[in-house]
């Protein structure tokens, strides 16, 4: 006896799309994504042992060694820092300002910030390393 059988369906995948998809998905990942927003910008954070991890603000104000001042990883002077980030928190529900200040810097240097951000309404998440003194 002699059946006859049912020849077997045959798929092909198209490989070819993978590489198209793999690269879309690598732009949209780097578009996505906030590394290195603000790396030109020389700052040594101070130690701690009680430092614990946040996630990122939208928002970041920071100060280098040299006492210059950054809104977003733009230079910014410091009687327009205010109202900088009085624009930039205006519409946000969480006024959650990221902070780094240069570890050698004192507070005479770095209180100024701190008044912007309390007149702006903001909270304050200071950025620091792990360490510090036992």
């Amino acid at each position: 006896m002699n059946y006859n059988r049912r020849p077997e369906p045959h798929f092909d995948i198209p490989y070819i799309n993978i590489g198209d998809i793999a690269f879309l998905l690598i732009i949209f990942f780097i578009l996505t994504s906030t590394f290195m927003r603000e790396s030109y910008i020389k700052v040594k954070p101070p130690a701690s042992q009680d430092v614990k991890r946040v996630k990122d603000a939208e928002v970041s104000v920071s100060m280098d060694e040299k006492g210059q001042v950054w809104l977003q990883g733009t230079l910014c002077q410091m009687s327009s820092l205010e109202s900088g980030l009085n624009a930039l928190l205006q519409d946000k529900a969480e006024k959650i300002v990221m902070v780094k200040i240069d570890k050698g810097l004192v507070q005479s240097q770095f209180g100024p910030v701190m008044v912007a951000l309390s007149n702006a309404g903001a909270e304050a998440i200071l950025v620091g390393g792990e360490g510090g003194r036992k």
